[in-house]
């Protein structure tokens, strides 16, 4: 048998930023690349060595990485295009992983003679090439960085090395690894509990490396000493021993706790020294979700400097320039990438930008129109009754602003009221200005205090004094003129219906002419149609005279004449079916 039968050939493809910027801002080191080459020559003989990127950036790294053996491939970066309108295409979009793919499938085909491939990357990117090259009958080799490598591309590999394996991490001390995979595995999956994140096989294991400094199931026995074939085993034989429970649900495998071992996790975790992960666009997205939700949950500002703040506070190092595999020049392109992607909710632009949780979607990933015929439509009076309401009800004295509005809008989504935000705010800043609501906080202080006041003047004043009685039980002075006219046969006005009609007609005409349908085209089309129509000379069924174009649309809507949909800086009306 000659030299060369006995011993294989190797391919080596190396994602340089994916390695060296996961290392960089997990543990402030940069790679051991003589070790990445020794760790790679132990699978066979190197007979190509690759590394992918733009070298004008890392100039410093070209003579230890072809001392080590590497042949550096140079990856331009194309920066950021302008398009024809003048606006900008986007960031610089870096395609090393491109030029990596090409050049695995050109040896793939010339080269039959190497017989594995090892892909140092954790870039779950790379699970199709994985696929691929073992499609041929070739051996794939993944190399990643602890806590920044994707489980499902380490799963496609044959075999899958985590960096702690050949080259030591000072956040890794040997001695807070467990002693016993069974051990491992429990501390692993409460680990991945405890960060909110997937439970499923592939996950587990890559976090049972990371704890083992490296496993390989295969090298253990079950209690028959059988070697483990699969990770699955293990973990089966885990739950016979009554430490996890595994569910199955169509095709995807699922790792739990069992009550006793929860226990005993929460206690490993709580203990475990653990250093933060890299700042990967996933975990940007994932950070920038929970900010958004913590501020909803705070009552604190949705203001895109209070979003930033709160990214501070759960990330000592967030940057969004600084994001590996996808740089963000402004951190609003950040917000508009992850508001594509349906995980935040943006309105407004610049400084004035609110960020938001995601509209909630249905089965099917459609976001469902809200059903505003389930919402009655109401008077102004009505509208600051459920203001006072709130207001009374509220039991978080002194309280900023934010936590008032948004007490508020939930005592009128349990009540079924259609009252737009802005209408809501609006009612507050006004309670705020005639001295129903009181600042209690110091002069320049952040955010600024409320509390109610108990004077009962005020309160009928803001209340636009519905004939609230004085201490003697008499009607207080101008308030009586205030009071609803009776209603007229069949409770409406005739100007209400040619008002509902008018507006009929408009969404109708807009519809057969695909026009807008939003609200304030359909106003306006109103407006051409019928010249001389007046908002404000309609009552309601009440008597009351109409305020706003909006009151005609609810009221509309509630009796079945039309339909909105959308949200309420997207609403569309459209002709009920």
């Amino acid at each position: 048998m000659s030299y060369s039968d006995q011993i294989k050939d190797v391919g080596v493809f190396f994602d340089f930023e994916n390695i060296v910027y996961s290392l960089r801002r997990a543990y402030g080191i940069n790679p051991n690349f003589e070790d990445l080459m020794d760790k790679c020559k132990e699978f066979g003989r190197v007979v190509v060595a690759r590394a992918y990127t733009d070298w004008s950036g890392h100039r410093t790294m070209t003579v230890p990485l072809h001392s080590s053996g590497f042949e550096l491939v140079y990856v331009p970066i194309y920066g950021t295009s302008i398009n024809y309108q003048n606006q900008s295409s986007g960031p610089p979009k870096n395609i090393a992983d491109m030029y990596m793919v090409i050049d695995v499938m050109e040896v793939l085909n010339s080269q039959p003679n190497i017989d594995t491939y090892v892909l140092l990357t954790g870039d779950k990117d790379f699970i199709p090439l994985a696929q691929a090259i073992r499609r041929r009958g070739k051996r794939v080799i993944g190399l990643g960085v602890d806590g920044a490598s994707s489980p499902h591309f380490a799963q496609t590999t044959d075999l899958f090395i985590l960096y702690s394996e050949v080259s030591g991490l000072p956040q890794a001390p040997s001695t807070s690894r467990p002693s016993d995979i069974y051990e491992a595995l429990v501390q692993a999956v409460g680990r991945l509990i405890k960060e909110d994140k997937s439970t499923v096989l592939p996950s587990v294991k890559l976090e049972m490396g990371q704890l083992l400094g490296g496993f390989d199931e295969k090298k253990f026995n079950d209690d028959d000493g059988v070697p483990f074939a699969r990770f699955k085993d293990f973990v089966l034989e885990a739950q016979g021993r009554g430490l996890v429970t595994l569910i199955t649900e169509g095709t995807v495998n699922t790792v739990l706790l069992t009550e006793k071992t929860a226990q005993a996790a929460d206690r490993s975790v709580a203990t475990a020294p653990r250093s933060e992960e890299p700042l990967t666009v996933n975990r940007a997205f994932s950070l920038l979700s929970q900010a958004v939700r913590k501020a909803q949950d705070e009552g604190r500002s949705p203001r895109v400097a209070s979003i930033k703040s709160i990214l501070n506070e759960l990330s000592h190092n967030f940057d969004h320039a600084q994001i590996i595999g996808r740089s963000f020049e402004k951190f609003s392109d950040l917000v508009r990438a992850a508001e594509k992607q349906n995980l935040v909710r943006v309105n407004g632009v610049g400084n004035q930008m609110e960020i938001y949780p995601p509209r909630i979607t249905d089965e099917h990933g459609e976001t469902p129109s809200p059903n505003y015929m389930q919402y009655r439509a109401v008077s102004d009076r009505e509208a600051r009754q459920l203001v006072m309401d709130g207001l009374r009800a509220f039991d978080n004295y002194p309280s900023p602003f934010i936590p008032l509005e948004s007490f508020c809008r939930e005592l009128r989504d349990e009540r079924s009221i259609y009252l737009p935000n802005w209408k809501l705010r609006e009612l507050l800043t006004e309670a705020n200005h005639s001295d129903l609501l009181i600042t209690t906080s110091p002069l320049g202080a952040v955010p600024k205090t409320y509390e109610l006041t108990s004077n009962a003047d005020l309160i009928a004043m803001f209340l636009n004094k519905q004939g609230f009685g004085d201490s003697n039980g008499n009607i207080l002075p101008g308030t009586a003129e205030l009071h609803p006219t009776p209603a007229v046969e069949n409770g409406l006005h005739s100007s209400l219906e040619d008002a509902v009609s008018l507006l009929r007609d408009a969404v109708a005409q807009a519809s057969e002419g695909e026009y807008s349908l939003r609200p304030a085209d359909i106003s306006k089309r109103m407006k051409r149609m019928a010249p001389d129509f007046n908002i404000t000379e309609v009552s309601n069924n009440n008597g009351a005279m109409l305020r706003s174009f909006t009151e005609l649309v609810a009221i509309a809507a509630e009796r079945g004449e039309i339909v909105i949909s959308g949200s309420e800086t997207e609403m569309e009306l459209r002709l009920a079916d």
